[in-house]
């Protein structure tokens, strides 16, 4: 998993664009020593999950957060940097108003 949060960044990507409900994540029994969870966004109409499991909760959160932000990147949701805000365009710079001058004196 490296060292990314991805429960961190999926809520701050939430919460940077006031998106509620927040994430809701769901344990799904898998054995006394297994774990899995799945997680609801409000952007996708099911829940993401997986078959993975994992030998402690912590690691099977980070891992479904994961396919969520791989999730959102792959329908153009949150930019492929994992930035939870797409860059801002640069502005144009304005265009100058200029007036016509007349060469001809003034009454």
């Amino acid at each position: 998993m490296g060292k990314t949060n991805w429960v961190g960044r999926l809520l701050e990507y939430h919460q940077a664009k006031a998106i509620t409900p927040l994430p809701e994540y769901t344990e799904i029994e898998v054995s006394a020593q297994r774990f899995r969870f799945s997680v609801a966004i409000r952007e996708k109409a099911e829940p993401v999950t997986t078959l993975a499991s994992f030998s402690n909760k912590k690691d099977a959160k980070q891992f479904i957060s994961k396919l969520a932000i791989d999730w959102l990147i792959s329908q153009n949701l949150m930019p492929s940097t994992g930035a939870v805000k797409f860059p801002r365009a640069a502005n144009p710079p304005p265009t100058p108003n200029v007036r016509e001058r007349s060469t001809s004196p003034t009454p």
